[in-house]
């Protein structure tokens, strides 16, 4: 057909591919020169970081505080998602995989 949507699946995510609609007027888009970004590697970067803090015994950017903080956020939204979508505090109180019970309830069947 020549309208409506169309879902695609794969294996790490979803797509949805939109079919144009003949009562929606589409306008072609000015194309816009990417910035020049530096060619050095984030990941290298990083790996620098991390070897100067090793050899000089600074602190680094990101801690390993702030790591376990950010990954008790995202855990916190899962938390959330298996309990109804309410409200969970922080720290959480259940310290297992809230992925793994998640998986186990058939979240990710």
């Amino acid at each position: 057909g020549n309208q409506g949507n169309r879902w695609c699946s794969s294996v790490d995510r979803t797509d949805r591919l939109n079919e144009p609609d003949p009562r929606i007027e589409w306008y072609s888009l000015v194309p816009e020169p990417f910035p020049e970004v530096a060619e050095a590697s984030s990941i290298a970067a990083a790996m620098a970081e991390l070897v100067d803090c090793i050899e000089t015994g600074k602190r680094p950017r990101s801690t390993g505080e702030d790591g376990v903080a950010s990954l008790e956020m995202v855990m916190a939204i899962y938390e959330s998602q298996l309990q109804g979508n309410v409200p969970v505090a922080l720290p959480l109180s259940q310290r297992d995989s809230t992925l793994y019970r998640l998986r186990t309830a058939g979240h990710f069947a």
